[in-house]
């Protein structure tokens, strides 16, 4: 089988755990929460703390719903795109030629 993404609104202090392969090390589990929602759904933020190379690594509710894919990390922060905003632009590509 396969997981399907979900669109998903985040809120401040929502529960996210993403599933990481940093530099194809072995798998690491982090766990977090959302600190801040950007740009209306367009990235979220959060404390799960990810390693370099885990750029693409999926992003998952307490429920284990498939809702972001994470992005960058910085010195402060690290930061998804959530599916919400990835399936509704692929439907804005799909639907204009």
């Amino acid at each position: 089988g396969w997981i399907t993404a979900k669109r998903h609104d985040f809120n401040v202090g929502d529960p996210l755990f993403i599933i990481q392969h940093p530099k194809a090390d072995p798998l690491k589990f982090a766990v977090g929460s959302v600190t801040e929602v950007r740009s209306g759904q367009r990235r979220v933020r959060y404390t799960a703390n990810t390693l370099g190379g885990s750029s693409g690594s999926p992003c998952f509710t307490s429920n284990w719903e498939l809702v972001a894919l994470h992005r960058a990390g910085g010195n402060s922060y690290n930061e998804g795109v959530p599916f919400s905003y990835i399936l509704a632009q692929l439907t804005i590509t799909i639907a204009t030629p």
